[in-house]
């Protein structure tokens, strides 16, 4: 009966879990993607930044899973750009343009907002449409060629633990990390 049950001859299989499964029975909040973005001049003159920028636009974002019968997903987004210092992005969906908020000492890596940058897409797509298009043009002239990798992921993982949600990192890297961190 293998190719009876899915768990067996499918790569991934999915159970719904109730509240008895859930911690303190109560269903955890909705996931959230934080999607971070190699912005060093590797990234910017190979065309990844525009690429990538493009792609999450027309392609990722407006296909973010969502719960059956549902109209749309109730997946978080996050955006964060870095080379030797990071960028985090507060997309609230009241603001005229997204705020780029800057964590430059890389041995003590934090993240500066919560809210604001964890956001529904429906709640902030013009806004979000706003950054994606101005990533390429605010790095476009960078010649920086130090880049780290060990921060990003540590201020990936305080996010998700400070808004107290799971999630998955995005990283779109380019090449080896050279920066001087941890």
């Amino acid at each position: 009966d293998c190719f009876d049950r899915p768990e067996l001859c499918l790569g991934t299989y999915e159970f719904v879990a109730t509240t008895d499964y859930c911690k303190d029975n109560k269903l955890p909040k909705p996931p959230a993607f934080i999607f971070m973005l190699d912005v060093s001049y590797n990234s910017i003159k190979s065309g990844l930044v525009h690429l990538m920028c493009d792609r999450l636009k027309n392609d990722v974002l407006v296909n973010l899973p969502k719960e059956t019968g549902a109209d749309e997903s109730e997946i978080r987004v996050g955006f964060v750009t870095y080379h030797k210092e990071l960028h985090f992005y507060n997309v609230k969906g009241f603001l005229a343009q997204p705020q780029m908020l800057v964590v430059s000492d890389v041995q003590d890596v934090f993240v500066p907002l919560l809210d604001g940058f964890l956001v529904k897409l429906s709640e902030s797509e013009t806004v979000i449409d706003s950054l994606l298009a101005q990533i390429p043009q605010m790095f476009s002239e960078s010649r920086e060629t130090e880049i780290v990798l060990g921060p990003v992921i540590e201020a990936g993982l305080d996010a998700l633990k400070a808004a107290g949600c799971c999630g998955k990192l995005f990283i779109f890297h380019s090449s080896l990390p050279i920066g001087e961190a941890p």
